[in-house]
């Protein structure tokens, strides 16, 4: 049977569970007795709930059938970014989803995100957008620095690739890049100099871009989804994809009746989840369960962002500083050559920066930054590496 029919079969089930959900929904025991001791009867209540048991049943092996499918369709183009710049695997998903975007944005006029990879110089920013630009549809660099330089770069560009984003950062770029998400507010007007005519245009797209810096506008950070690049050993380099094949694969994905009850708030709760919601609909046709996991963990990360003021990396790196740093009174400088426990971590996080993070949550973000993190003599303990803690302060200006 082909994938297509598996997923119409799919949404015929969904279709059903959420009936039979909804006959039962709310109710206890007793009540779903009287109510269907009025309505109908006992026996077409034990029907329903036999036949929601095999609707689940037939649901996993569909979307086991549909998720293997597709690993295996998309599995050459995750690789193909990971050998160019080393992201990891929820990384490359993330881009291979974006690709597909590109291909079917206009299917999602209320919101199309901006891919933006983020981090310091070498870190494979370039070679990631090198190797999407291999499958991405119809993509076009944009040339130039100046905010006509852009309107006239974005104008009716379906794909815009921007090399070195950083030197779009005036508030009226951003401005551009952001209407650009939103079918609505796509069409603009600029002056172009030097006698500032008025020319219209049509910006609504998908944007993939690199910077070192994110957006300084925070309208448009939250319609970014942000893959933060780290250099990593190994050798990368670009490599040839079948794009023909990968258009065929994004052109008959079937995105129509996603359900994402019970898997995601709905579009417009959240900034935050309104920009990842093209990619988990992309996902979950592709029934990529362990992605939308993925994508919950990433908007609950975000979520925190909100919450803290500060990026994770910022806290976990201004905590492990903070646990380096010698007790007052004490003039000798830091040993960033000695290990040192997780719980001091924390404990500094804690006392020195009035931020209560717990132990794992520390644990998580550093070993994301690149830290190794062992157990030993009954304590956590995160392994010294003088390099990485001066790369990583170099990329936030901050003083070791």
């Amino acid at each position: 049977m082909e994938t297509r029919q598996y997923s119409e079969l799919l949404h015929g089930v969904r279709w059903a569970i959420d009936w039979i959900d909804s006959q039962l929904e709310g109710l206890s025991p007793e009540e779903a007795q009287q109510k269907f001791e009025s309505d109908l009867d006992i026996q077409r209540l034990a029907g329903l709930v036999v036949k929601l048991h095999e609707l689940r049943e037939k649901e996993t092996e569909y979307r086991v059938k549909i998720r293997l499918f597709y690993r295996q369709q998309l599995q050459s183009y995750v690789e193909a970014l990971q050998g160019a710049s080393g992201l990891t695997l929820m990384q490359a998903k993330t881009a291979v989803y974006y690709g597909i975007l590109t291909y079917r944005y206009e299917e999602f006029p209320g919101l199309v995100p901006i891919l933006l990879y983020l981090g310091a110089t070498g870190t494979g920013k370039s070679r990631a957008i090198d190797q999407m630009e291999k499958f991405v549809n119809a993509s076009l660099r944009v040339p130039g620095s100046t905010y006509t330089d852009l309107g006239k770069g974005l104008n009716k560009t379906r794909v815009a690739i921007i090399e070195e984003g950083d030197k779009f950062s005036d508030t009226k770029c951003e401005y551009l890049l952001q209407q650009r998400c939103v079918e609505t507010q796509a069409r603009q007007v600029i002056h172009i100099p030097p006698t500032q005519e008025s020319v219209e245009i049509d910006l609504f797209g998908c944007t993939i871009t690199h910077r070192r810096v994110s957006f300084g506008d925070t309208a448009t950070r939250n319609r970014s989804i942000t893959i933060k690049t780290r250099r990593r050993l190994g050798t990368y380099h670009v490599s040839d994809v079948d794009k023909g094949r990968f258009a065929e694969i994004a052109s008959e994905l079937d995105l129509e009746n996603i359900p994402l009850k019970g898997i995601f708030t709905p579009q417009g709760s959240d900034r935050i989840t309104d920009a990842w919601y093209p990619l988990i609909v992309i996902a979950d046709a592709c029934c990529d369960d362990d992605y939308l996991d993925y994508v919950k963990e990433e908007i609950a990360r975000s979520l925190a962002v909100y919450m803290d003021g500060e990026e994770p990396d910022d806290i976990a790196l201004k905590a492990l500083l903070s646990a380096y740093q010698p007790p007052y009174g004490v003039t000798r400088s830091p040993d960033y050559t000695k290990n040192i426990r997780l719980k001091d971590i924390s404990d500094a996080c804690k006392n020195k920066l009035d931020i209560n993070k717990s132990s794992q949550w520390l644990k998580r973000v550093l070993q994301d930054m690149g830290f190794e993190i062992s157990f030993g003599a009954g304590y956590d303990w995160l392994k010294a590496n003088p390099e990485l803690l001066q790369e990583l302060c170099d990329e936030k200006a901050y003083e070791m």
